[in-house]
């Protein structure tokens, strides 16, 4: 499924502060060819001029405008998704995304499906209750956003949601057959490693370090000495390391996966300093059971048949509709 198609079904409009500061970074020539095109902006003695038109979907016009509007109100994330290589290959996804956007809208017309204000307002306020007061308004200055503009851009999201379970969601069904037949031909991927509870204490010098490993063979708690004597920021939880696989913590930190259950380590020196672990419990490499797996394999069939249907729907509806895309208004400029 394309990059386009996934934001449309995971897209559920929020703020983000790193978004357009993170292509501002990275494409700084982009944004100052975006403001070279004034997008149809109008200074406080001036008139406002027309925004170009970027595309038509059938009856819809997709502006400059519209397009520097939406690409502010991206929840776009560096690492995430595609990659582009170009400014314009950020360009053109965006502008095919909107044409999407305008299609989906286009279509919940069509069916007269709206949102109503206390969805909206409801939807509106599970946004800003996590932001601090006065807070949610400043970001919207800062991004050069009207709450109106939000507001309008959120019914349109909460409509597009909405059209998209009517006709893509609520049609999906999985049995629990096809979810034990994928268990049967996927195990290797429930496949849970190895994995151990440990703990450790950390010192600055190694005598103190051997000291107090002489002490834990004695008999002495491991967890008490940890809160006594370990310079680790986890001291306050006897040294607590959690439960954790091979690979997920320092290499120095694979001695554990050798150790008998409670057993006492050799001094492991790392550049945190000097360390001794103790293994509380090891949990062998098993195969989850399908009970342990059965939701997540249900989600992952949902998802899989939730693109295609999608995909299917989209290319039905481009089909039944009139298209155009000017980059040259783009182009021009640069």
């Amino acid at each position: 499924m394309s990059r386009i198609s996934l934001l449309l079904f995971s897209r559920f409009l929020k703020i983000s502060r790193s978004t357009f500061h993170f292509w501002k970074r990275v494409y700084p020539v982009f944004f100052l060819f975006l403001s070279l095109n004034t997008w149809g902006c109008e200074t406080a003695n001036q008139k406002e001029i027309p925004s170009p038109i970027l595309a038509t979907v059938n009856q819809d016009s997709i502006t400059v405008k519209e397009f520097n509007n939406y690409l502010r109100n991206q929840s776009l994330h560096p690492g995430s998704g595609k990659e582009f290589q170009t400014p314009m290959e950020l360009v053109e996804a965006l502008i095919e995304e909107l044409i999407e956007h305008h299609l989906l809208l286009q279509e919940a017309h069509r069916q007269q499906k709206t949102v109503s204000d206390s969805e909206l307002n409801e939807a509106v306020k599970a946004i800003k209750d996590d932001y601090a007061p006065q807070e949610f308004e400043t970001l919207l200055q800062e991004e050069g956003i009207t709450l109106l503009e939000w507001e309008n851009q959120m019914r349109e999201d909460l409509l597009v949601k909405k059209i998209l379970s009517l006709n893509i969601d609520q049609k999906i069904l999985i049995s629990e057959e096809e979810v034990k037949n994928y268990y049967e031909k996927h195990k290797k991927d429930f496949v849970m490693p190895e994995q151990v509870k440990a703990r450790h204490i950390v010192t600055a010098q190694e005598e103190e370090a051997k000291e107090i490993r002489q002490a834990l063979l004695q008999g002495e708690s491991f967890e008490s000495l940890a809160r006594e004597k370990s310079i680790s920021p986890d001291r306050e939880m006897g040294g607590d390391l959690g439960l954790f696989k091979k690979g997920e913590m320092p290499k120095d930190f694979d001695v554990v996966f050798s150790l008998k259950e409670s057993a006492i380590s050799p001094m492991v020196k790392t550049p945190y300093g000097f360390h001794l672990f103790q293994v509380e419990k090891k949990f062998p490499s098993r195969t989850l059971s399908f009970e342990e797996v059965q939701l997540q394999i249900q989600d992952l069939l949902f998802q899989i048949k939730r693109e295609g249907l999608y995909e299917e729907w989209l290319q039905d509806l481009k089909s039944a509709s009139s298209i155009n895309i000017n980059l040259s208004v783009l182009k021009t400029e640069t």
